[in-house]
């Protein structure tokens, strides 16, 4: 129901259920409306591991792709979806016949043809072809834009390089990297002024200690150029401080399993002693997950909930849609225009607004510094028996953690939102 029709208050309603076979049954009930809006602010970071290219058949610009991405965007914004997923640029050559020299109507590769860039004198680019993905993704609150970086250098990398600057050019590491800094460099300057607040690079290799000081090189790259930098997991290392200590100096956000949070914030972030990898207030921590349609609806809203009890600023979603039938948990009616949902997906959207009614009172309760309202609070997801979202101490591939395990009952999820909002109007 809409509530902003009605003021704050409790209402009688009768509920009327009726079959097709003309059976009705009727259900007295009531509602409470509280005084406590929605807030616009996303306080917890959701990536759901999607390209906004691929939601519109690629780079397409027809009428019929333009509507299909709109939806989906104003569909992820609901979702309260965090980032934009630019994974285009991970094979650089893809831009050539859309980026243009500023102020010309010359693409690159019109331009590399005509073998008129200088390496020395590097113009400025024009990338407003992209607006429809990246302005409309910040219009809807997903300004947290994410590229894809390779580890080293690939062919993909030389043939961008060679197709801009001409066949005569030879294409040595050093003039392929300059290059690809420049083509990343003036991206993030377009998405900034379309409305994107962070932009990140995430260096895509599944890190060994053995690799730590390549990656520590191409992470440095991108800072360079303005990006914050992560690699896809630090599972590896998570109760390792030698090796943290190495990565962390070029590496903004920390990506792991659940399971691994807690031992990695014993290293990052203990109650008592001196951290043995010390953070600053600018580093993030996010854990992965992830599954697809057939996933039930609660472990959809479980997944916001976990991460406000591990204190961690977002999670991961494997994913929400990809290029095949199984990886998704949303499908697209070409003949409606339509979203069709997935009882996960709003599992998802539920959880990540219960997490914005959470974090409003967590950061109310420790600006007024009362502990008793936070424990109050915390004994949500406590461990004893009358705890709505009670955590159990579990064992997952040997790491012993604490979670929210299931099933659990739609009705637990709401006992503990409706704490939550209680809390919340009778602070005010």
């Amino acid at each position: 129901m809409d509530s902003h029709q009605h003021d704050p208050g409790v209402y009688e309603l009768t509920a009327s259920l009726s079959s097709a076979q003309g059976t009705e049954l009727r259900i007295p009930g009531t509602v409470t409306i509280h005084d406590v809006a929605l807030p616009e602010e996303r306080t917890m970071g959701m990536n759901p591991q999607v390209g906004v290219i691929g939601l519109s058949w690629w780079a397409n610009y027809s009428p019929e792709a333009r509507k299909r991405l709109e939806v989906f965007l104003d569909d992820l914004a609901m979702m309260r979806s965090t980032v934009c997923g630019f994974f285009y640029t991970y094979n650089p050559t893809n831009v050539r016949h859309q980026v243009k020299i500023a102020g010309t109507d010359q693409t690159l590769h019109a331009a590399g043809q005509a073998g008129i860039i200088d390496i020395n004198n590097l113009p400025d680019l024009d990338f407003s072809f992209f607006d429809p993905w990246i302005a409309g993704s910040a219009k809807r609150g997903m300004t947290r834009l994410e590229i894809n970086g390779r580890l080293y250098l690939s062919e993909h990398e030389r043939a961008f390089a060679k197709a801009v600057l001409g066949d005569d050019i030879v294409c040595s590491d050093e003039i392929s990297w300059k290059m690809l800094m420049w083509l990343h460099s003036e991206f993030r300057d377009y998405a900034i002024s379309r409305g994107m607040t962070e932009t990140w690079a995430k260096i895509d290799t599944q890190l060994t200690p053995e690799t730590i000081p390549d990656y520590t090189l191409t992470a440095s790259r991108y800072q360079a150029i303005g990006y914050r930098s992560y690699t896809g997991t630090t599972n590896n290392f998570t109760r390792e401080a030698a090796w943290l200590n190495q990565l962390n100096a070029q590496n903004d956000a920390w990506y792991m399993s659940y399971d691994h949070v807690p031992h990695f914030m014993s290293l990052t972030q203990p109650e008592q002693d001196q951290a043995a990898v010390p953070f600053d207030e600018e580093e993030q921590v996010w854990y992965h997950d992830g599954a697809n349609y057939n996933t039930p609806y609660y472990e959809g809203r479980r997944k916001a909930w976990r991460a406000c009890v591990l204190g961690v600023d977002g999670y991961t979603w494997w994913t929400y849609r990809w290029g095949n039938s199984t990886d998704q948990i949303v499908w697209y009616d070409q003949e409606t225009e339509r979203i069709i949902h997935s009882p996960v997906w709003h599992g998802l959207r539920d959880g990540n607004e219960d997490a914005a009614y959470y974090h409003i009172l967590q950061r109310r309760l420790q600006a007024q510094g009362d502990e008793a309202g936070l424990a109050r609070l915390a004994a949500l997801t406590g461990k004893t028996e009358d705890a709505p979202l009670r955590m159990t101490t579990v064992s997952y591939h040997g790491l012993v953690c604490d979670d929210i395990v299931g099933p659990i009952g739609f009705h637990r999820f709401n006992q503990a939102k409706r704490e939550v909002l209680k809390m919340l109007c009778a602070d005010q």
